[in-house]
């Protein structure tokens, strides 16, 4: 699974406008702080290798950089967040919205082929780009690749607040309450998704709880799941377009 390379600290949001070496840069900056990255200048060497052959902006908002290098000792994966768009010298013209930044050693060749095979697939759902551009936060971020990656083709997010807050707030008799969540987050977000497959349900949960914290814990969070009986207009899960099973 793609997810399984992704963490918080791999996501870097706010991806500005210029020129192509910088926006790379911008893009490993993760692996220069955890050590992950031995050389930075071969790195970008190799990845601005890779451009001149072909820009990596496979169109639709989405660009691909990646490289064979030994200056990584693992696999990494970077996602990169553009929300206003940057000029990458796609293969449309248009301007890439989500970085998807590969590093594999030159003896993962197959590996790393398989997770481009991965990342062009989840790109063929248009809400890849629409809901990734909106994220505020790398949590965020992480949910929405997240979700797509396990083939959940389907969710909102919207901001909330719980019932406790606006009671002690908004209504007078329950002030008193103030005390006892002044330490709670000031927003929460609802997430809201139908899905077809009982096995992806607990792989939406795992990997919630994953990014989040386990429910079990206080003020994690719940998941409850309610039947559906009819749902019009609903896109078909990234696993049943082809008919194959891409876990």
């Amino acid at each position: 699974m793609l997810s399984d390379y992704l963490a918080t600290e791999r996501v870097v949001t706010g991806v500005r406008p210029g020129e192509v070496r910088d926006i790379l840069a911008r893009l490993i900056e993760p692996l220069l702080r955890d050590g992950s990255v031995r050389d930075p200048e071969t790195v970008l060497a190799s990845l601005l290798a890779r451009e001149k052959v072909l820009s990596t902006g496979i169109g639709y908002g989405i660009a691909v950089p990646h490289a064979l290098t030994s200056a990584v000792e693992d696999p990494a994966v970077l996602l990169g967040i553009a929300p206003d768009g940057v000029e990458f010298h796609s293969v449309d013209s248009e301007p890439v919205f989500v970085f998807f930044l590969l590093l594999s050693t030159p003896d993962r060749a197959a590996h790393h082929t398989r997770l481009l095979a991965r990342i062009a697939r989840l790109g063929r759902d248009p809400s890849l780009v629409s809901g990734l551009a909106a994220c505020r936060d790398a949590a965020q971020a992480l949910r929405v690749a997240g979700l797509l990656d396990i083939g959940v083709t389907g969710a909102t997010l919207i901001d909330s607040r719980g019932m406790g807050r606006i009671l002690s707030r908004d209504i007078p008799v329950f002030a008193g309450l103030q005390t006892l969540i002044a330490r709670s987050r000031p927003q929460n977000q609802t997430l809201f998704s139908v899905i077809e497959d009982p096995e992806k349900v607990q792989r939406a949960v795992d990997l919630i709880e994953s990014i989040c914290g386990r429910f079990t814990s206080p003020a994690t969070g719940i998941v409850f799941t309610v039947p559906v009986h009819r749902v019009v207009g609903l896109a078909p899960e990234l696993g049943a377009l082809d008919g194959r099973d891409h876990s």
